[in-house]
């Protein structure tokens, strides 16, 4: 009886845990750069979870110091801003459609240890 209840607390945690990662996807259609690293054009995964930001597309996965913002209006649909750094195209900010979570990338170069 006791190892039921135990089963049971140990999966109730991991399902908070999960539950409190919010996950989006975006769609890149030139090459990008982000921390310094080129991404290719395509769909990702952008996890969010607390002020920690991992952007997948496959097998390779990002993790840039990343400001998270929640802003009072909801975004009609996720826009990408970008600014020119050395002749590259860099992703500055994204702004996720139907939240209101503004995601700010610090300078290139900069990450956050994975």
């Amino acid at each position: 009886m006791t190892k039921l209840i135990l089963s049971a607390l140990a999966i109730l945690l991991l399902t908070v845990s999960i539950a409190s990662a919010k996950t989006h996807t975006i769609t890149l259609y030139a090459k990008s750069n982000l921390a310094g690293q080129e991404l290719k054009p395509g769909d990702y995964k952008v996890e969010i979870d607390g002020e920690k930001v991992t952007i997948t597309n496959g097998r390779r996965t990002l993790v840039p110091a990343t400001t998270v913002e929640e802003g009072s209006e909801t975004f009609a649909k996720t826009s990408i801003r970008y600014r020119e750094v050395d002749g590259k195209r860099t992703i500055r900010e994204i702004r996720l459609g139907g939240s209101n979570t503004k995601l700010t990338f610090s300078a290139p170069g900069a990450t956050r240890g994975e």
